[in-house]
């Protein structure tokens, strides 16, 4: 069983039941509606079902099976369809273009990063943006969240990964609250990008 089968398998709703709570103050700022949404390394739905219930239509994608079952009974219990592949993220193959991308603490090796920020590019479509949340550097040896590994938690210059139109970013600090394992004060990034529009 992988480390995040093992996890999920162990602690069910082990990030809560509650979208997180940036993500869903930039969201309700949207008109989401009939809008197709891709939520990459997607865990037990908390997200993407809030999007869902917003009338996008979603597409998700995470490398653990268990996620995957626990997520798919919640769109069941909710009469939502959603779409939600067991997938790597740098296994993850373009097949389908999205006018939004939500990386909510998707935090990978440089190398695997490379690859799949790209991907998330061809993803998108002209004009669409893609949101990004997770723990900077200065995360490393905190205990409320995130990588214990360096290399996987983001820069401050993040942006500068991406050949996308940078919309808005922050760097701020914050108490979250989601569930065992992201729980008090946590240094994050809040970045929203765009695809340039052809000319």
């Amino acid at each position: 069983m992988s480390f995040w089968d093992d996890r999920y398998n162990k602690n069910t709703e082990s990030y809560g039941i509650e979208p997180n709570f940036f993500l869903k103050k930039y969201i309700d700022t949207l008109d989401i509606k009939g809008s197709d949404v891709l939520f990459p390394g997607e865990g037990e739905e908390r997200n993407s079902l809030y999007t869902a219930l917003k009338g996008a239509h979603i597409f998700c994608f995470d490398s653990s099976d268990v996620a995957k079952k626990h997520a798919l009974k919640k769109y069941r219990e909710n009469n939502i369809q959603g779409s939600y592949e067991n997938s790597s993220y740098s296994e993850y193959l373009v097949e389908k273009k999205f006018d939004y991308i939500f990386l909510i603490y998707c935090h990978c090796m440089p190398n695997i990063a490379k690859k799949f920020y790209a991907n998330m590019e061809k993803s998108l479509k002209a004009g669409a943006k893609l949101y990004c949340l997770g723990y900077t550097k200065k995360q490393l040896g905190m205990t409320t969240g995130g990588p214990k590994n360096l290399e996987m938690l983001y820069s401050e210059d993040l942006e500068k990964e991406f050949n996308l139109n940078l919309v808005s970013k922050k760097i701020f600090e914050a108490d979250v609250q989601e569930g065992a394992f992201h729980d008090g004060k946590s240094h994050l990034i809040e970045l929203v990008l765009q695809k340039k529009a052809p000319k």
